[in-house]
């Protein structure tokens, strides 16, 4: 996993609940690269595989799971994901429409 930096992110908007047991908040992510494969990982542990939304960058419309993360993309030497580390994302949002803009990847 590589570092970055760079990442700014703003809004908010509705929450689903998957099955009542899970919660998400849908968010327009931007990257500096386009056809990235976007993933992300709490702040408290890094899923192995690297959790992954679906789509490709950039933007793209993506259901982030409730709590504190950080996103990456797989555009690391050959392909592998690199997160960026600078920027904390808080889902639920409090902003209107969730949006994250990065140059870190």
């Amino acid at each position: 996993m590589g570092m970055g930096g760079g990442g700014r992110s703003g809004g908010g908007g509705s929450t689903i609940s998957a099955g009542g047991s899970s919660s998400a908040q849908m968010w327009e992510v931007h990257t500096a690269g386009s056809g990235l494969a976007l993933a992300y990982h709490g702040t408290h542990a890094a899923r192995i595989p690297v959790a992954l939304p679906g789509g490709f960058t950039t933007p793209l419309d993506v259901y982030l799971p409730m709590g504190t993360l950080y996103l990456g993309a797989n555009a690391g030497l050959g392909g592998a994901f690199m997160f960026d580390y600078g920027v904390i994302l808080n889902v639920p949002s409090t902003h209107a429409s969730p949006v994250h803009k990065t140059t870190a990847f």
